[in-house]
């Protein structure tokens, strides 16, 4: 449902070209259901448990990722409905 709902937006929004969105099966979050993955190559990759099909914040705090230097997203940033919903981050990966 919340795959459904981004899809939705994304389609109507000025991001559509800059996202790529993927399903995935799991992202094993079971405590935590609905989750979103953020990731760009050479950025951080962040991880949101407990996101309900409000997906107009999600889109915000995708829009503050992308606007970013290194997709860096410090809590005071990110949509007040993402800031306590972090599950974890993981720094850029850099080419070896």
């Amino acid at each position: 449902m919340l795959h459904q709902a981004l899809s939705t937006v994304l389609k109507d929004s000025h991001l559509e070209e800059f996202v790529a969105l993927k399903p995935v099966e799991c992202l094993s979050l079971c405590p935590r259901p609905c989750g979103v993955a953020i990731s760009s190559p050479g950025a951080w990759t962040y991880l949101f448990g407990d996101q309900a099909p409000e997906v107009n914040q999600i889109l915000a705090c995708v829009e503050t990722y992308l606007d970013e230097e290194q997709g860096h997203l410090p809590r005071h940033c990110r949509p007040t409905s993402m800031q306590a919903s972090i599950m974890g981050r993981v720094p850029p990966l850099n080419d070896l």
